[in-house]
């Protein structure tokens, strides 16, 4: 299919609409330099309007065997779509699949308890077998980072960002896509947006502190 249009973000975009495309996968570089951040961060701002689910590699898969895949837990819509799509890229690569969860220091015994719960949850309505490997007193980044050094490949759900926030480096994803020592996939479930008119005449919501007995 060839498509000619002003920008490549756009041409991607107007043709995921008139094939009526229901997934769409580009290719980045890892660790982006300066100017392709900016590229790539046009092409996400266009992409975040795209009528499916997106998946956006970073980096080149390693040849020959794979031994396993990690999927970072988070609690958000686009985590769930990992655990849909991890199973046939484990089938496809003939590899296991691994559930890494990051408790950070402050983190209750209680609250690990139930997120253990809502992981095994999550794998089991997935189909996906999986072993979930438990990392404590680090934090988000520094844990995945470091496991990332024994897999073959990282699948994570989770936006790209808004484009000031990937400009000057300030997303947890990035941030850990840049420092990890394997190929990272992204993958973003479809969320419609609300109308420009309902945002604009929409209630302001308060920010509420919640206090803990």
């Amino acid at each position: 299919i060839v498509e000619v249009s002003h920008r490549i973000s756009q041409g991607i975009l107007e043709t995921a609409i008139d094939e009526q495309a229901n997934f769409i996968i580009l290719g980045r570089e890892k660790n982006p330099m300066f100017l392709d951040r900016i590229y790539a961060s046009v092409i996400d701002t266009v992409l975040d309007e795209a009528p499916c689910e997106v998946a956006v590699l970073h980096g080149d898969l390693p040849e020959g065997v794979f031994k396993s895949i990690l999927i970072p837990f988070g609690e958000n819509i686009h985590t769930r779509l990992a655990f849909e799509i991890a199973p046939a890229i484990a089938d496809y690569f003939k590899c296991k699949a691994e559930v890494a969860v990051v408790f950070e220091p402050e983190t209750t015994v209680k609250q690990q308890d139930e997120q253990l719960k809502r992981i095994g949850a999550l794998v089991e309505s997935s189909g996906l077998l999986a072993r979930v490997i438990v990392i404590k007193n680090k934090g988000i980044r520094q844990g995945i980072v470091q496991q990332s050094k024994s897999t073959d490949l990282i699948v994570m759900g989770g936006r790209s960002g808004e484009f000031f926030g990937l400009l000057l480096g300030q997303s947890l994803t990035q941030e850990i896509t840049e420092q990890s020592a394997c190929p990272v996939l992204w993958v973003n479930e479809y969320e419609e947006k609300p109308s420009l008119w309902k945002l604009l005449f929409s209630p302001v919501e308060k920010e509420v502190e919640e206090h803990h007995g």
